[in-house]
């Protein structure tokens, strides 16, 4: 397989290096051959900053947003109760609303999942990663923003990267900071400002 690959690799380059010293016959292939190359047009680089509120239900029932697909690990570390749920992966599908209150106007959705990954050592604390995918109403319609980093859960406010985002926010990086709004068994209600750098 790698004498074939190297093979072809010659291959290519002598049909290059023929175009390249060539009349204008194979000029006209080599621009034969790139006739499916295309160019693209990126967006200039701004600095958004956007605020939402994210509803992560874990509670059964009609309403739950979220479930566990792994429970957490049982007999951790030689105890009967695994207080720091690690080793359980929750998916969630979250709504994301302009503010608290759960009727506010939906912005779109939070989509992605968590794992309890802290050993009970700095107290519970989950790798968190989701897309916010936006809907018409944000005004970023068919755009989203990708988040990922470790969420110390009860630490007052937290910190994420953005890793990456499509439509209005292609080439997007940053940070997000996380204030836990509110927490009422699985429900929580998390306030979420993303500091956004796109463009190039």
């Amino acid at each position: 397989m790698q004498q074939r690959a190297s093979l072809v690799a010659l291959r290519a380059v002598a049909i290059w290096v023929l175009i390249m010293h060539a009349g204008p016959a194979a000029l006209a292939l080599k621009d034969a051959l790139f006739l499916h190359h295309e160019t693209h047009s990126f967006p200039l680089k701004q600095s958004i900053a956007l605020n939402f509120f994210l509803h992560d239900n874990l509670l059964s029932g009609p309403d739950s947003s979220a479930i566990t697909v792994v429970p957490p690990v049982a007999g951790f570390n030689s105890s009967l109760q695994n207080q720091s749920f690690f080793g359980a992966i929750i998916v969630l599908d979250d709504s994301i609303t302009y503010k608290a209150d759960p009727s506010s106007l939906e912005l779109g959705r939070g989509r992605g999942f968590y794992v309890w990954d802290a050993m009970n050592i700095t107290g519970p604390g989950i790798q968190f990663v989701f897309t916010a995918v936006f809907n018409e109403a944000s005004g970023y319609g068919g755009s989203s923003l990708s988040f990922q980093g470790h969420d110390v859960v009860v630490d007052r406010v937290r910190e994420l990267s953005i890793t990456g985002g499509t439509g209005r926010f292609r080439l997007a990086r940053g940070w997000a900071t996380i204030y836990t709004h509110s927490l009422i068994g699985g429900a929580a209600i998390l306030n979420i400002t993303a500091y956004i750098f796109t463009g190039c």
